[in-house]
């Protein structure tokens, strides 16, 4: 029997593969950006690793315009890092 199918997700950063759960999901719906914990919200999902260079290297690059393609505010962008440092500070 084979193993279960895991799947895999690319980071919008830096562009590794991980396996879906390694990562974290951000959610664009009716209009608003938001990071998805539970990876089970509808809309648009991009997906970061929890590498503290990929949070950021987020903003600089803007790689939510490229990801959800539209303009994402900047506040939007601070938002979504300081609940990605939140994240990672709870993996350590």
């Amino acid at each position: 029997m084979s193993s279960k199918h895991i799947p895999v997700r690319e980071c919008i950063v830096c562009g590794k593969k991980f396996e879906k759960n390694d990562l974290v999901r951000i959610a664009s719906k009716d209009n608003k950006i938001f990071v998805d914990p539970s990876h089970k919200s509808g809309g648009r999902g991009a997906y970061i690793c929890k590498n503290p260079d990929c949070s950021d290297i987020l903003l600089k690059k803007r790689r939510l315009d490229r990801a959800f393609k539209k303009s994402v505010e900047t506040s939007v962008y601070e938002e979504i890092i300081e609940e990605l440092k939140k994240i990672e500070k709870d993996e350590k």
